[in-house]
């Protein structure tokens, strides 16, 4: 009830103080057109009713995206975008949010993770682990009960698949330098083939409402290729709704709203943001609950991210706990949360910090957005033309 009070307070708070203010100047301006044509003072502004209704009906249309919780309501589609399987750790909560209130939700990796630091079960880097982790990716998805998924044909690494297939089994990892850039990355991806054109497919063949990816500033943990993802989703999202862009990929589609990550890892924050590029997005950090109950999933929305996470750990650090295990785990540490979260604790993982970008104008599946706009607007334009140019009517 707390956060319930918040909430309304804050937002609808604002929106009630719309409505006077629009009311007011459109009672202002009826007093003077009474006043210039001789007529008596109105003590009571017969648009006063109409103001309220024009600026409600605009509230209305504006409360359906007014935060990121409110994106999520039935008949959209949203997409995950990541790097690697196992990224979308990265926006777990949201992620199960996403699938339980708006019923439909993809996920994406641009590589299959073929050059992870460490190795498991003495596979080696290259087609090995890829197969394993796109089998990861897979069971993900089925846990957040995601309708489908998709890898790129990208490769994780500063190296080309070949070239990882033909080291042996004991070579030390080779990542990317310290210094290397989301460009570089970029650069070394575009002979492997299009990122931007990848995402462009993506956006057209799925068509999601809301796009969700790792931002391009830090990109959680500061690995360039979670910039690099940021930065290309950033950049395909306004192409794939230009019809002369790309057009053997699909139809155009408009995607309504991007949300980025807006974690930062401890390592990264220990070292002054050294891995961050450029400067940090514009949109301020929003916090989403992440104890709510999914009707889904069952359990809270952390506990159904805990089980993805549970499951990608288990594997590759060979941690050998039965389903069992893992999912007492993740409920014993639900709980804590819980009694934590009822102290007055809100850092994450209680809530997640995510960024809210407005890409194009939504109409909300649902919630009649299109009539309730194309009303306000009638109804404005009847003020302005209709009464605003008709000449005073004097009272008696």
């Amino acid at each position: 009830m707390r956060d319930a009070r918040t909430v309304y307070n804050g937002r609808w708070g604002r929106e009630r103080r719309v409505v006077r203010r629009a009311s007011m100047v459109l009672c202002t301006h009826n007093r003077e057109d009474s006043r210039r044509s001789g007529s008596r003072k109105i003590s009571s502004c017969p648009h006063r009713t109409c103001a309220m209704a024009v600026v409600c009906v605009l509230c209305v249309s504006v409360r359906s995206w007014a935060g990121i919780t409110d994106l999520f309501v039935p008949g959209q589609r949203v997409l995950w975008i990541g790097a690697h399987p196992d990224d979308e750790n990265a926006a777990g909560g949201l992620l199960v949010r996403a699938r339980d209130r708006a019923g439909t939700l993809y996920l994406a990796s641009f590589t299959r993770g073929e050059n992870p630091p460490q190795t498991w079960g003495g596979l080696r880097r290259g087609s090995e682990i890829a197969q394993a982790r796109e089998a990861l990716l897979s069971e993900a998805a089925g846990i957040l009960l995601a309708n489908d998924w998709s890898v790129g044909p990208f490769v994780n690494g500063p190296h080309t698949l070949a070239e990882l297939d033909a080291m042996p089994p004991d070579a030390p990892f080779e990542g990317w330098p310290p210094d290397a850039s989301s460009a570089d990355v970029l650069a070394k991806w575009a002979g492997e083939g299009d990122p931007v054109g990848f995402v462009v497919g993506l956006l057209r063949t799925w068509r999601p409402h809301v796009v969700v990816t790792l931002d391009g500033y830090c990109g959680v943990s500061g690995h360039p290729e979670h910039r690099a993802v940021g930065r290309t989703v950033e950049a395909a999202i306004p192409l794939a709704a230009d019809p002369d862009q790309y057009p053997a990929l699909g139809e155009p589609w408009s995607v309504s709203f991007l949300v980025l990550t807006g974690r930062i890892s401890d390592d990264l924050t220990a070292c002054g943001l050294c891995k961050c590029e450029g400067d940090p997005p514009p949109e301020p950090i929003e916090h989403v609950l992440a104890l709510d109950t999914s009707a889904t999933h069952g359990g809270t929305y952390y506990y159904t991210a805990c089980l993805v996470q549970a499951n990608y750990a288990n594997t590759m650090q060979e941690l050998g706990l039965t389903p069992q295990e893992r999912e007492a785990a993740c409920a014993s540490n639900e709980s804590m949360l819980q009694q934590s979260y009822q102290q007055g604790n809100t850092q994450d993982p209680i809530t997640e910090p995510y960024r809210l970008r407005v890409v194009a104008t939504p109409v909300p599946a649902g919630r009649g957005g299109g009539w309730l706009w194309a009303s306000a607007m009638i109804v404005v334009l009847f003020w302005l033309f209709g009464y605003r140019s008709g000449a005073p009517r004097r009272l008696a």
